[in-house]
């Protein structure tokens, strides 16, 4: 399991952009040279967890969408949205590298998700019934 948020900086590995448009050279670091470019193919926010009767619905409600989960980094909850920037090419390499958003700039290859060991979240929820579960055996419902 891997993700962290990109609404604040951070990584899912909360990240983004490492690639290059083709020809243009090297990467900016060398971890780079063969991402797969995971940190471009969501797109993360933290949200409330489970305080009361009005988030767990909200919480409900986002995972009743395709291709949304709910993940815990460091003790926060987080929506996750599996969409891939527009701008990565068939490579994974980004075509507006030089021109790339400050989110993708202040991402750091050593808090990659990708080729990183050590990185893993503490839950992540694709479905209602399984964080349903999870609340329910943790006294949330």
């Amino acid at each position: 399991m891997s993700r962290k948020s990109k609404a604040k900086g951070k990584s899912r590995g909360k990240s983004k952009g490492k690639g290059i448009p083709k020809g243009a050279g090297k990467f900016d670091d060398p971890k780079c040279e063969k991402c797969n470019a995971l940190c471009c193919k969501y797109i993360a926010m933290e949200i409330d967890g489970p305080d009361d009767e009005e988030s767990v619905d909200h919480l409900r409600w986002y995972l009743l969408h395709q291709d949304v989960s709910i993940y815990v980094q460091d003790g926060e909850w987080h929506l996750c949205v599996d969409v891939r920037c527009k701008h990565l090419d068939d490579e994974n390499r980004c075509r507006i590298h030089d021109t790339r958003p400050q989110i993708c700039r202040d991402h750091s290859p050593d808090e990659c998700e990708f080729g990183n060991p050590d990185y893993e979240l503490e839950q992540e929820f694709r479905s209602w019934d399984h964080l349903e579960a999870y609340l329910i055996e943790n006294g949330y419902l």
